[in-house]
């Protein structure tokens, strides 16, 4: 079961509620939202008590290098002849920084 609290801000109330494990990192993950009143942030805590029990939560912290390679597996149909250019150009053109620590052993840069 999925807790949540909400905390009182400054300038406003946050609803915090705890989402489990990272899968890649091993994090702990937490939903968040920043509402100007309190019952607001009641209401979203509520909601995102609902998403996380529901399974329903959506990935805010996916890695540019994932974000890609599903989007290649979506478009690999619509681009079809240019798909090894696009992947040549990822490879060429995306910083390290922006990869995944995911990677074929030794290898510096990541595989599109």
């Amino acid at each position: 079961m999925a807790t949540g609290h909400v905390e009182v801000l400054k300038g406003g109330f946050r609803a915090v509620v705890y989402a489990g494990k990272d899968p890649i990192t091993g994090r702990k993950s937490y939903l968040k939202e920043t509402h100007p009143t309190r019952d607001l942030a009641v209401q979203a805590k509520e909601r995102l008590v609902a998403q996380v029990e529901a399974d329903r939560i959506p990935d805010q912290s996916a890695t540019l290098d994932h974000l890609l390679r599903r989007w290649l597996e979506v478009a690999d149909h619509e681009l079809s002849a240019d798909l090894a250019g696009l992947q040549f150009h990822l490879r060429t053109h995306v910083p390290v920084r922006f990869a995944s620590a995911v990677r074929p052993a030794g290898s510096a840069r990541p595989t599109f």
